[in-house]
């Protein structure tokens, strides 16, 4: 009897610990309101890329953000997935599952907890942790750290389930981690040109494509600039081409859009490109014409009226003389 009393004491200062305890335990990651509780139906995950670089032994802790616009509490999970590159220029990455990728990242990471709940508008800080082993050979690792959730089940008033199949929503993180050392960098731009190879516009937004290929064991970051040139050889403009990831051996494709009113004629375009390594530039050039449509209009009814005229006058003369 006086055990069982004894069992009871003890277990009533721990219920009575842990409720007294409960405000005051630390959470895996810390959070904090939004600034707004407009609902979204949306969550938002940042930065969408780390670039980081460690020593073979180092390790090195990143910040990564969640916030919750979905309406209510919701459930989220932590994945991490290796990436690799493509040879479809318009897909930058291909996230590879349950899949060990060729520069395998995934077995690197590390965080608090793999699963928690948010509530409406609040944003969750998430560490994450890259740990290169001791002996960790030079190049690039690629991975992704993937933030999921799935949609909650809807209930009717007998609480049955009711409508479709749960939605998964996630969003990834791309990891770009370099241990220095001996690396092979080498890519090459491999074509410019207008979208789609289109030779003549009536006017409005003009789209470059620019496509790079790299074939080393690196990822790259080639930028430039465009400079645009009218039929005379006169400079009228230069735009910028922002830098943008081309993973090891894969296809890359930049489009940039030149926004500009008033052109008639024949133009070039020529694309100064650093590859990213070296200062090593390509160069190459593309041709259009932009023919407006009221002009072109203009000048088309011209050329009939002129023709008619001068039928009309040589009919008209042919028959005086006759």
């Amino acid at each position: 009897m006086r055990n069982n009393q004894i069992v009871r004491f003890v277990l009533s200062v721990v219920v009575l610990c842990s409720v007294l305890l409960a405000p005051f335990q630390v959470r895996a990651y810390a959070t904090e309101h939004l600034p707004s509780d407009e609902v979204f139906g949306d969550f938002v995950v940042g930065p969408g890329k780390m670039d980081v670089e460690l020593h073979p032994g180092e390790s090195k802790t990143v910040e990564l953000t969640l916030a919750n616009r979905m309406g209510d509490e919701r459930e989220f999970e932590i994945h991490v997935e290796d990436m690799k590159g493509s040879e479809d220029p318009a897909q930058a990455v291909v996230l590879l599952g349950g899949e060990k990728g060729p520069y395998s990242l995934r077995d690197y990471f590390s965080f608090p907890e793999p699963t928690f709940t948010l509530p409406h508008a609040t944003k969750a800080r998430i560490p994450v942790t890259i740990t290169i082993p001791k002996d960790a050979e030079p190049g690039g690792f690629y991975g992704s750290v993937l933030l999921t959730t799935t949609s909650k089940k809807v209930t009717g008033p007998n609480g049955e389930v009711v409508g479709g199949a749960a939605v998964i929503s996630r969003i990834g993180v791309l990891f770009f981690v370099t241990v220095p050392g001996a690396t092979k960098q080498e890519g090459v731009l491999e074509s410019f040109a207008t979208k789609a190879h289109q030779m003549f516009f009536t006017g409005g937004d003009i789209t470059f494509q620019a496509l790079f290929r790299n074939t080393g064991d690196l990822h790259m970051k080639p930028s430039g600039q465009i400079k645009i040139t009218n039929m005379l050889g006169t400079p009228i403009e230069t735009i910028a081409v922002d830098s943008w990831f081309s993973l090891p051996h894969s296809l890359r494709l930049r489009e940039v859009v030149w926004q500009r009113t008033g052109l008639i004629g024949r133009y070039t375009a020529e694309l100064t490109l650093n590859r990213g390594y070296n200062d090593l530039r390509d160069t190459m050039k593309t041709t259009f014409w932009v023919i407006p449509l009221l002009p072109a209009a203009i000048v088309l009814v011209s050329i009939f009226i002129i023709f008619f005229v001068i039928r009309y006058l040589v009919t008209h003369i042919e028959i005086r003389r006759k």
